[in-house]
Parts: structure tokens; C-alpha cells; sequence
């Protein structure tokens, strides 16, 4: 693991620790506008996280969830029209999990530049494993190198896979429920953990219906560092998308920056090429557009 990504990892994890692990067994939260949770331990989180990697790495901007829109779309088109790096942080993903004592939640990091994510960490508290990227040097569970489980089926019906109903387009929603494809479903509550979740070949496809960059940014460097492929759509149910990315390289949906954008996206991901195939043809059955090349 490159020293860079090694220092972050540490950061991270020892940040966890202090500032999440001692308020596991409840917080009081409030509603923030867009329905989401926000709980003292999210601000406190974020404002930590911004103090030491501004510290350890001078000058670099962040994007954080609880960041307000102004700052976000800043921080973002700095990046774009100067090629200046920023961090993108989720303090907690999963914060409803968090509140409602459910462990499935985590912190996620990534350091972006003009050609998408360049370092990528995301931490579960709970079950303390650390999954962690660097563009084109590979990802890591715990210093594993990822995938830790091999996935050789190349049959939906033989695979778990991650779909989050509740943001489906309803049609879809209806057909995954009576169709169920897959040998069965689960859904964690933690976008982070379920990109890494892909990568770690636990649940080999995944499906998610509204994703904003705090919540993505780092799971897909690991992702695709890990062999994954996946999609950023505009949308379930025209197939409007970027290409698809075995690596973060390459054109996407971001406004300069690859695979990043304020604006929502939904998410078609696979731990295997063979299982994104057959699992985005049956997301867009009927509907598939030209994939381009």
C-alpha cells in the first residue's frame, strides 16, 4: 500500500475512534432539509476531519456532506477550472443506521483531481475494517488485496445482490420485487459500505437510485481498483449514462472531473464484466442503449 494511502488510512481510522466509536450506543439527531438525519457527531466528524487533513495535507480544499451547497459547488469548480485537488468526505454515511443502533455505517474519503478519485478510504466502524484504494496501484481490505472472494459465477440467479428499493423508479422497483433475479437481496443503509462491499465480492451487483459524490467518490476508486465495473446513470429507466469504468479513467458524468457532479446519480455496479452485463440488461431490459466505445 502506497505511503500516502497508508497515512490516510491511519488518519481516518484513529479519527473513527475518537470522535464515532464512543456515541455507538445512541446520539439525539434532527432533520436536515433534504429528510436526511444530522447528528452532532456527523458535525463533529467532518469538522475533525477538515482540521488534520488540512494539516497533513496543506492547502487542499474539502467537499463534505455537511458542507453547504455554495461551498460544495465551489470547492468543485476549482477542481474543474484549475485543476485543484480536493478531498470529498462523507464524516458518516449511514447516519439514520447510526442513529437507529443498526451497524452498518462508515466514514468515507476520497482525494480527487481533474482526472476523478486518486485516493479512496472508507471505514466501518463497527466491524473496524478499512477498505482503501489508490488509483492504479490497487485496493486493500485490512492490507488484503481485494477482491478477498472469488467470484466466478457469471449467473444473476446464483448471486447476492445490494438493491436499494426505495430509491428505485417505482416500475423498476415493482419488477425487481417480482422478478428477483438474483439469489437474493439485501440492503445496507451505507452507500460506501456497499461499493465496498462489490469490491470485496460479498455481493457481487448492486443497484442504487440516487447518489451524490460523498457518497461514491471513494467507493468507486475502490471499486475499480478491485476489477469492478460500474455505471454512473443519469437515470433507471432511459439508460442515460456514462461509460463504463472498469478503472476511473476514461469520459463520465462529471462537469470536468470524471464520474463527479453535484447533481444526483444512480448506480449500476458488478464485481465481474460478465456480471455487469448481464445485470445492467436486465435493469434496462428492453431499453438497452448503444454502449459506446
Amino acid at each position: 500500500m502506497p505511503d500516502d494511502l497508508q497515512a490516510l488510512v491511519s488518519l481516518v481510522t484513529r479519527l473513527a475512534r475518537e470522535e464515532i466509536r464512543p456515541h455507538d450506543t445512541g446520539v439525539a439527531s434532527e432533520r436536515k432539509g433534504d429528510g436526511s438525519l444530522l447528528t452532532a457527531v456527523d458535525e463533529a466528524m467532518q469538522r475533525r476531519l477538515v482540521e488534520e487533513l488540512a494539516r497533513d495535507w496543506p492547502g487542499v480544499p474539502t467537499l463534505g456532506e455537511e458542507s453547504s451547497g455554495t461551498a460544495q459547488g465551489e470547492v468543485l469548480e476549482g477542481c474543474v477550472a484549475h485543476g485543484t485537488p480536493f478531498w470529498c468526505i462523507d464524516p458518516l454515511d449511514g447516519t439514520s443506521n447510526f442513529v437507529m443502533g443498526f451497524p452498518a455505517y462508515a466514514v468515507s474519503v476520497a482525494l480527487v483531481d481533474r482526472d476523478g478519485p486518486l485516493l479512496g478510504v472508507v471505514h466501518d466502524p463497527t466491524r473496524r475494517e478499512t477498505f482503501a484504494a489508490s488509483r492504479g496501484h490497487g485496493a486493500w481490505l485490512d492490507g488484503r488485496p481485494l477482491p478477498i472472494r472469488d467470484v466466478s459465477s457469471t449467473d444473476l440467479g446464483a448471486v447476492l445482490a445490494l438493491v436499494d428499493l426505495k430509491r428505485l423508479p417505482p416500475s423498476l422497483g415493482v419488477r425487481v420485487a417480482a422478478e428477483h433475479p438474483f439469489r437474493s437481496q439485501r440492503n445496507l443503509g451505507s452507500a460506501a459500505l456497499e461499493w465496498c462491499w462489490v469490491a470485496a465480492g460479498r455481493c457481487p451487483v448492486y443497484v442504487h437510485g440516487s447518489q451524490k459524490p460523498w457518497d461514491y467518490a471513494a467507493g468507486m476508486l475502490i471499486l475499480a481498483e478491485a476489477g469492478g465495473i460500474f455505471r454512473l446513470e443519469t437515470d433507471l429507466e432511459s439508460g442515460a449514462q456514462s461509460e463504463p469504468k472498469g478503472s476511473p479513467d476514461g469520459d463520465s458524468s462529471g462537469p470536468g472531473v470524471p464520474g463527479l457532479t453535484l447533481e444526483p446519480r444512480a448506480v449500476v455496479a458488478a464485481s465481474t464484466p460478465e456480471l455487469f452485463a448481464a445485470w445492467r440488461r436486465w435493469i434496462f431490459r428492453g431499453g438497452e442503449p448503444d454502449a459506446r466505445s
